[in-house]
């Protein structure tokens, strides 16, 4: 594991079939050419970074993990252990997955997102801000995401059966009793409140839909 190093740093090291390797830590790490790595970041050992990647500052990625080029990483994101990055892939800042996720390439994901560990999400997804995904779970499209006038409400299940409006994630059968009342306990204006019971329906029939694929 190394901890705030530069990318001239790296190519300093001693280079041994094609592995710079700290001649201190004995960390071992493959970069690509283009590539800029922000201060403060950790880096794990036998992690593999792509030509043209940019990783911002304050990034922790855990060891043996593999990032494609031309990839974007913002600042103060977490990546776990043995996780595959396609290439082409952006992630915001302040997101954080678990270890040995697979991201396809060309995959967007926004700002404070969590992905759990093991979950595997296909190419030229996009995933939006804020949302929660679990473990072990398999997409092979991007999730609905709205962004209402008071929070997002998105999908957090490839079968469309776990909703997430903010901070909030429940089963889609208890959105569709409790939408109404939950929005009237957190002040929303009538007009608000009919139109996330709008959202909560249209969940509800794109669910129907990939149900019956």
């Amino acid at each position: 594991m190394i901890y705030n190093k530069t990318v001239d740093d790296i190519r300093s090291w001693p280079v041994v079939n094609g592995w710079h390797i700290d001649p201190e830590t004995r960390t071992h790490i493959q970069i690509g050419d283009y590539t800029k790595i922000g201060c403060d970041t950790t880096i794990g050992s036998g992690t593999e970074i792509g030509s043209g990647t940019e990783i911002g500052a304050g990034t922790k990625i855990g060891g043996y993990t593999t990032i494609g080029s031309g990839t974007k990483i913002g600042c103060d994101t977490t990546i776990g252990s043995g996780t595959e990055i396609g290439c082409g892939t952006t992630i915001g800042s302040g997101t954080k997955i678990g270890g040995y996720a697979t991201i396809g390439s060309g995959t967007k994901i926004g700002r404070d997102t969590t992905i759990g560990s093991g979950t595997k999400i296909g190419g030229y997804a996009t995933i939006g801000s804020g949302v929660t995904i679990g473990c072990g779970i398999t997409w092979d499209r991007s999730p609905l995401y709205i962004i209402g006038s008071r929070y997002f409400v998105a999908e957090v299940t490839p079968d469309g059966q776990t909703i997430q409006s903010g901070c909030i994630v429940k089963p889609l059968d208890w959105w569709a009793k409790n939408v109404r009342r939950c929005a009237e306990e957190h002040d929303y204006s009538p007009d608000q409140i009919e139109e996330y019971a709008e959202y909560i329906d249209l969940f509800a029939r794109r669910a129907e839909r990939i149900n019956k694929w």
